[in-house]
């Protein structure tokens, strides 16, 4: 059950970010059943998904009221800990927008007293939302002044301990002030903020720097024929295979000729992936930095990966500096932009995505021979990005286009999980694979099949069907998965 419901909330989370309603409506819908057949905190999850959903429809009153009723659910389950609080903030942020401002601070001084004793940079990242939902509801009253000094100190209370949240709340002082009429004031908390982003932090940060203007690396044919040889390694996706090759050979005789010295034109290698979830768009880019960095285009070819949330801000100011930040610790690699089309919502009001498309197009033609950047997402909403960003759409040539596994790539992709993992298929249990595949395979145009992701919940399901059937069998198979593992476990699958 718990994994049923994990497997919900990450489709539900991709769809809502992506800007995808509908597609989160029918998810939610499929969680209906932990209304009643799960625990409180369970309960809790999914009002929490509901109000989410209700604030992206633009419900707030509704959004709100679904949020009494997760924190209502996470009371009655005991949980009184950095969850709560988070869920408790939302419960604010929904009141706020509802026009219940008492409402809002109410709930915002239940989360503080639940983080009172917590220490963790998630407890840091929450206290800095709850600052958020304050300042905003001390703008919506028309004291920009007081918002402004909640957010510095804020800041103040996070420097020492997270540079980088102390900089988002910088980031939006700067945007109170400029709304309230002190642009120097702005100006300096922008600087301020500006300042902390200097040094990523140690887990984002980029390979050792390079010098732009040093010789490109020799090809390295050792890592070129690994990389190659783990790319055709891969299921399926001959397509795409066959696309990389062409431009990994491109890249190899440009450099042959820049040797000859030769004129090379100074073509951008910017890429659109096209297709489903679930696909290898990730995989496939990891491995484009290798070839690249291989044939000498780029100097490390590390991959950064990031999406909507990664790149827009909720305050005027702070777009621009998250893109550029995005795309300096992608320097010298891959920039992954996963559900691409979900930076510009037609319709949406007071949205940044506008703001991060213009600072990405500036960084893709400023450094087009030192960043790759792949965008990827579904093909139809992508395509009418392109038609509707006639500047983007210059700036990448090329396209590659994934498709869904067939039956018989799906069952090899959990075959060779389980070998990964030393457990095997008997005859009976492949041929229940096989079977599976193809059920499943006849769902792939539906837009919330996961492919690969779909054979990995199955797999993980199956693991767990076979440790309750050998648990208290000491003389049981250790290592054998049997149909009746994979058949329980495609029925436990979301439907």
């Amino acid at each position: 059950m718990e994994e049923r419901l994990r497997h919900l909330e990450d489709r539900f989370a991709a769809a809502l970010s992506g800007g995808r309603t509908a597609e989160a409506r029918l998810v939610l819908d499929r969680a209906d059943w932990a209304r009643t057949g799960a625990d409180a905190v369970g309960r809790a999850r999914v009002e929490i998904m509901t109000a989410r959903l209700l604030r992206a429809e633009g419900r707030p009153a509704e959004a709100a009221r679904a949020a009494e009723r997760a924190v209502a659910a996470a009371r009655e389950g005991g949980r009184h800990d950095l969850v709560a609080s988070g869920w408790l903030v939302e419960l604010a942020d929904a009141r706020l927008a509802a026009g219940d401002g008492a409402g809002s601070e109410r709930a915002l001084a239940e989360s503080d007293a639940l983080l009172a004793t917590l220490t963790s940079p998630a407890a840091d990242r929450t206290r800095l939302r709850a600052a958020l939902v304050r300042a905003r509801a001390k703008v919506a009253a028309g004291d920009h002044d007081a918002a402004a000094d909640l957010l510095a100190r804020a800041a103040a209370a996070l420097r020492e301990a997270s540079p980088a949240l102390a900089a988002e709340a910088l980031a939006a002082r700067s945007a109170v002030l400029r709304s309230g009429g002190r642009p120097e004031d702005a100006a300096a908390a922008g600087a301020g903020s500006r300042a902390l982003r200097v040094t990523p932090p140690p887990a984002a940060a980029p390979p050792p720097a390079t010098d732009p203007d040093a010789p490109p690396p020799a090809v390295d044919e050792a890592m070129l024929a690994a990389a190659m040889a783990d790319l055709d390694a891969l299921v399926g996706l001959a397509p795409v295979k066959e696309e990389i090759r062409r431009l990994v050979a491109y890249s190899r005789v440009q450099r042959r000729r820049a040797e000859a010295g030769r004129k090379v034109p100074a073509l951008a290698h910017h890429l659109l992936f096209l297709g489903p979830p679930g696909t290898g768009k990730t995989t496939v880019a990891r491995l484009l930095g290798r070839l690249y960095r291989a044939v000498g285009v780029l100097r490390s070819g590390h991959l950064v990966e990031t999406d909507r949330s990664g790149l827009v801000a909720g305050f005027v100011g702070q777009t621009a500096p998250k893109v550029n930040e995005a795309c300096d610790r992608a320097l010298d690699g891959v920039l992954f932009i996963d559900e691409a089309y979900a930076l510009v919502r037609p319709g949406a009001q007071s949205d940044f995505g506008e703001e991060a498309l213009a600072a990405l197009l500036k960084r893709m033609e400023d450094d087009r021979m030192r960043l790759l950047v792949v965008l990827a997402g579904y093909e139809g909403p992508m395509r009418e990005m392109l038609d509707a960003n006639p500047g983007l759409a210059s700036r990448i040539p090329n396209h590659v286009e994934f498709h869904s596994y067939t039956a018989d790539e799906l069952a090899e992709i959990l075959r060779r999980m389980a070998r990964a993992d030393d457990y095997r298929l008997d005859a009976e249990a492949d041929s229940a694979l096989r079977e599976i595949a193809g059920a499943l395979a006849a769902h792939a145009a539906e837009p919330d099949f996961g492919n690969a992701r779909t054979m990995r919940n199955l797999y993980e399901e199956a693991l767990m069907r076979h440790a309750e059937r050998v648990a208290d069998d000491p003389a049981a198979d250790l290592n054998a998965l049997v149909a009746a593992d994979l058949r329980d476990a495609a029925e436990a699958l979301p439907e």
